[in-house]
């Protein structure tokens, strides 16, 4: 799904739980695509990529996960929901109304979390 939205996946995708997001093409950082998914409610992690010309604490990648989703019982439909945000927020960083678009992912993240409560609450 997110190759489809232009987004380049380290090794070209994945087979298991976790994939890396190549963040060079676009011209942003891991720290950078980190911090506005996180005020939308979307949690990844900056990762390092091979060759990476960042430092650690910075990074050009970004690794997703889908075993919190998949934990809370989300389906597929959910998933394409989450990439469609994720590529959103990645291609809106550089625009001036990029934390208002935050701001309204933010409210479609809580609202589709309502629907999936975490098993120990």
């Amino acid at each position: 799904q997110l190759a489809q939205r232009g987004l380049t996946l380290l090794t070209g995708g994945t087979d298991c739980h976790l994939g890396i997001i190549d963040l060079r093409p676009q011209g942003l950082t891991g720290a950078q695509v980190e911090y506005f998914l996180e005020l939308a409610g979307i949690t990844v992690n900056k990762n390092t990529l091979p060759g990476d010309p960042q430092p650690p604490s910075i990074t050009s990648g970004i690794r997703i996960g889908s075993a919190a989703c998949a934990t809370r019982g989300m389906n597929a439909d959910d998933f394409t929901l989450i990439a469609d945000w994720i590529s959103e927020i990645i291609f809106a960083i550089k625009t001036p109304n990029i934390t208002d678009i935050c701001a309204d992912i933010r409210q479609k993240v809580t609202k589709l979390t309502t629907n999936y409560p975490l098993p120990y609450q």
